[in-house]
Order: structure tokens, then sequence, then C-alpha cells
């Protein structure tokens, strides 16, 4: 599985860096991750999300406070049956705008945080989720 996190801002606090690269590191057993910290106009933002959803076998999803909240068990069970289906690349969106693409929204929590802290978030709950597919133990 491929998995791109794409986190509006120019550039990482040096804390949350060191946090999303341990769950990078930790990830790298189950998944290829990246992690991109830039910008985007919202021209290309729907240029950038249109070329990721016109490849095949991808997805993308927008993290928002607006969606519903998935558990760690839903959200793992999501990611397993994409890749069951054969979905093999997928891409987080973490502080742009709504697009005009068919991007569907995920919550990771009703709680506002900086897209910094949400992407810190969205990697310790993807390790979370490959923890709970290969029935691993996690700290509670």
């Amino acid at each position: 599985m491929n998995i791109e996190i794409y986190i509006n801002t120019k550039k990482p606090t040096m804390n949350m860096k060191a946090a999303i690269d341990e769950y990078t590191k930790r990830l790298s057993a189950y998944c290829r991750i990246r992690i991109y910290y830039l910008p985007m106009t919202e021209r290309k933002l729907n240029e950038t999300i249109h070329t990721l959803l016109g490849q095949e076998h991808s997805a993308c999803f927008r993290i928002t406070k607006e969606a519903s909240n998935l558990s760690s068990e839903e959200l793992s069970d999501n990611l397993n049956t994409m890749g069951i289906q054969g979905i093999s690349h997928i891409c987080y969106l973490i502080g742009y705008p709504a697009a005009d693409s068919p991007v569907e929204a995920l919550s990771l929590s009703q709680i506002t945080m900086s897209d910094m802290l949400t992407g810190v978030v969205l990697c310790e709950q993807l390790y979370r989720c490959y923890r709970i597919i290969h029935n691993q133990p996690y700290h509670k």
C-alpha cells in the first residue's frame, strides 16, 4: 500500500515533524508512506486531486472535523477493505479547503487541531489500523 499525506504548511514545527517521522518509521513495516508539507492554491489542489484520482486503484480523503468520526476499528476495517478491493494508493489531504473534486471527507476528532497535529494524529491512527489488521497488540 502506498500512502501520501499532504499537509497545508510551509515548514513543520520540529516537535511535530519528529512525531510524524517516528510514526512514519513504524509504518514502514506495513506500507510505503510519504509526507508532503506544502501549501497549494485551490487550482493546484484541484489539479493534484484530479491527478491522484485519475490513477488506477487510488482513493483520496480530506481530513476535516465536519465529517463523521470513525473508531480505530472502523478505520482499520475501511483500510483493510480498500486493500482487498485492490486500492493500492491512498492520499490524505490535511488543512486544504474543500475542492471541486469528489474527495471523501474523514474526521479523526471533533476537536479543532492544527494541521500539523492532525498529521501526527493521522499517522498514529494509521499505525494503530495496521496493528489491528495484523492482530498485533497496541497499547491503550
